[in-house]
Order: C-alpha cells, then sequence, then structure tokens
C-alpha cells in the first residue's frame, strides 16, 4: 500500500487538526462535486467515509484509504496511506492544499510505492 508521510514545522497543529477534522467531517453531508472559489470551477471532492478525532490527532477513512494527523508541540504529522499510485498523489493534492493555504512549506515522503 502506498504511503506518504509529512512534516509541517508550527507551532499551531493542534489548531489544524481541529479544523481539518471539522471540515472534512462537514464534507461527509455534502455532495460529491463543489465549486471551489480558489480553483475556479467543479472538482471532485473525496468520499469521507469516517473522521474520528481527539485534542491531538485526527483520522480520516476516504474511499481511497486513510490519513491520519498528529499534533506535536512544533509540528503536525501527516500520513496518508492509499490503495494505489494514483490515489495517493490525489490523497497529498487534497491534504497539501488545505494546509498549503496556511503553510506553504510541506515536505513530504514517499514510502511503499510500487
Amino acid at each position: 500500500m502506498p504511503t506518504a508521510e509529512a512534516r509541517i514545522e508550527t507551532t499551531h497543529a493542534q489548531r489544524y487538526v481541529a479544523q481539518l477534522c471539522d471540515h472534512l467531517g462537514h464534507m461527509r453531508h455534502g455532495t460529491t462535486t463543489a465549486q471551489h472559489p480558489n480553483q475556479g470551477g467543479l472538482h471532485e471532492r473525496p468520499a469521507v467515509q469516517q473522521v474520528e478525532h481527539g485534542d491531538r490527532y485526527g483520522e480520516f477513512v476516504f474511499d481511497w484509504g486513510t490519513c491520519k494527523l498528529l499534533a506535536l508541540d512544533d509540528a503536525l504529522l501527516i500520513r496518508a496511506d492509499a490503495s494505489n499510485d494514483e490515489d495517493l498523489t490525489r490523497a497529498q493534492a487534497m491534504i497539501g492544499h488545505r494546509i498549503g493555504l496556511k503553510r506553504p512549506r510541506v515536505d513530504c515522503s514517499n514510502e511503499g510505492r510500487s
């Protein structure tokens, strides 16, 4: 299973976990397409199946895999596991876009690629 991990240096990791969990939790009840003001057109929303979170962690289950977040005092750790390379690229773009709007430097490492 392809995997990507990222570490984002920030002192606001808990806030990012809460914001992402809230945002993706709302996406569980919406349509499968959306108009995005920054992308200028319709795009496919991920099929969010489950969202769990606590003060310092979050976990999202999508139709293509999972994403886990861990808030440290000085960083946000992200791990995405996908069913294939194409879905992993999609996961990185989606999470990177949502985090990148606030934190432009996102370092990713890929493992388990076939």
